[in-house]
């Protein structure tokens, strides 16, 4: 046990016993000047030091540092900080085109054409992109963190995605043209399958809330009205802003992650 937390530990154990620094003093014949030092951390004392102390306070030093060293500690997770870096700004730019996208889309709706359809095109495409690249870290953050569900949500959320950019880049207007009530089905289906999609992410978060901290907790309650929002198709507005909202935050949790790796790479002993 090292400084500060064995002063730590013995200012908890006198004043569990009731004793002020000078009756610990008496006891265990120690300047109290020596006593305070140790209690703020601001000295390393010596063995003997440390001995007298704890037998003052009726505890054994072997045993003292016995329990220590028998506490589990709790591993560090590894991420790939690479990986969690590019998803970060992969998350960042999906947000900003992903809103700009939902403009043109909304736009075109009401026959209004903002930019040509060659370059919503595209646009939805380097969209596509960007979010397959942030839900491939998200995977990598639920696998590092033995949360099988995150990781799966997230590769099934890609193979959805990989199945609606195709539907809305190829097959979309085409069958609106000439299908109105098809198409309608299947905006309808995209909403549904879109909020199942962060649904299950979103649950992912959720229960492992304990394990993962309360920002966790946050985004899984986010997520999870934003899928269910979407789910019933009537209350999507309502989806956007919780989707939004939990995206936000799925950004913060990857940053938080490589912060910490990035912490874990350059003092590797951190958790010692």
């Amino acid at each position: 046990m090292n400084q500060p937390e064995l002063g730590h530990y013995i200012a908890h154990l006198r004043k569990e016993q009731g004793l002020t620094q000078e009756e610990l003093v008496e006891k265990c014949n120690i300047n109290v000047r020596t006593i305070q030092r140790i209690e703020a951390g601001d000295v390393t004392p010596r063995s003997y030091t440390v001995k007298n102390i704890l037998e003052a306070l009726g505890k054994s030093i072997d045993e003292v540092f016995q329990k220590v060293k028998k506490q589990p500690e709790t591993p560090a997770v590894k991420y790939n900080t690479s990986l969690l870096g590019w998803g970060i700004i992969a998350g960042l730019f999906y947000l900003i085109l992903g809103t700009f996208n939902v403009y043109f889309g909304l736009t075109e709706s009401f026959y209004v054409n903002v930019i040509s359809n060659e370059a919503f095109m595209v646009s939805t495409v380097l969209e596509f992109i960007l979010a397959t690249l942030f839900l491939i870290a998200i995977a990598h953050f639920g696998k590092s963190n033995e949360n099988s569900m995150i990781k799966n949500a997230s590769y099934g959320a890609i193979t959805f995605l990989i199945f609606f950019y195709i539907l809305q880049n190829l097959l979309y207007s085409d069958i609106m043209n000439e299908y109105e009530g098809l198409g309608l089905v299947l905006s309808f289906s995209s909403l549904f399958l879109y909020g199942l999609m962060y649904f299950f992410l979103a649950i992912g978060f959720f229960i492992k809330r304990k394990e993962l901290g309360e920002l966790a907790k946050w985004s899984g309650i986010a997520g999870i009205i934003g899928g269910l929002s979407f789910c019933l198709i009537i209350l999507f507005p309502l989806g956007i802003v919780a989707t939004l909202t939990f995206e936000v935050l799925l950004i913060i949790v990857l940053y938080r992650a490589w912060d910490d790796s990035k912490k874990e790479f350059i003092n590797p002993n951190i958790n010692s």
